[in-house]
């Protein structure tokens, strides 16, 4: 789905703007960074494995978008290549510098000619209108169509969101993906039900992701979204 869009562009924005696609669908999502609650005893193991991981998601920011569906045809010109590759750029610094965004929320977008499209879900209810407002703020975007969905206020979402975190985050095995501040893995709680977004390095996590999730008492559902980055054939010597 992802074939050729693994550039070395990603090295420049490695560090600070890890992104993700959601599975099935091509808007990007970012990773905000310095958000809360890091593990303290994560272990620093396997970081080059986490390195990679974070250049696939660099790479979806630049490249990503071009596969998906545009509506252009219905302007009279279209905008030219680099004005679309500025305004993913700009969108997606905008979102990841959003305050209390965090592995808790996902903000989604597309850019359709001159317009960019807005979705997801936030737990932090000003994110929808701060999203907004920022991105209108951005030269050459015509119009902001914001479909981001607020969660519900609920005690016991709450309650899961935290032991989900934990019970993440705080396994051996995973913990790699909360060392630092960029954390891939995007936890959505709606009245029960959990929806896994992000990306991990390797099939066998993003099982063990869905394992550690369904295990959480009180949850009713999961749907597990999380992207594994296709690694390049090795070169035959």
């Amino acid at each position: 789905m992802f074939a050729g869009v693994y550039p070395e562009v990603a090295a420049a924005t490695e560090d600070r703007y890890p992104l993700y696609s959601v599975s099935g669908r091509m808007p990007v999502f970012a990773v905000r960074p310095d958000s809360p609650a890091t593990p303290q005893h994560a272990s620093c193991s396997n970081n080059g494995r986490v390195e990679a991981l974070r250049q696939f998601f660099a790479a979806i920011l630049f490249f990503g978008m071009a596969l998906a569906p545009f509506s252009w045809a219905q302007k009279n010109s279209k905008p030219p290549a680099n004005f679309t590759q500025r305004v993913q750029k700009q969108v997606t610094h905008e979102i990841l510098m959003l305050p209390r965004y965090d592995e808790f929320d996902a903000i989604g977008f597309k850019v359709e000619g001159y317009d960019v499209i807005l979705f997801g879900h936030v737990y932090h209810a000003t994110l929808k209108s701060d999203a907004e407002h920022v991105i209108k703020k951005i030269e050459g975007v015509e119009k902001v169509i914001n479909n981001i969905e607020i969660l519900p206020p609920s005690p016991m979402d709450d309650r899961l969101r935290l032991q989900l975190f934990r019970a993440i985050y705080g396994y051996g095995p995973l913990q790699r993906y909360g060392v630092g501040s960029n954390r891939p893995i995007h936890i959505i709680v709606d009245r029960g039900h959990v929806t896994l977004e992000g990306a991990v390095d390797s099939t066998g996590d993003k099982n063990l992701v869905n394992i550690r999730a369904n295990q959480v008492p009180g949850v009713f559902s999961v749907t597990n979204n999380l992207q594994v980055p296709s690694r390049k054939p090795s070169k035959s010597k």
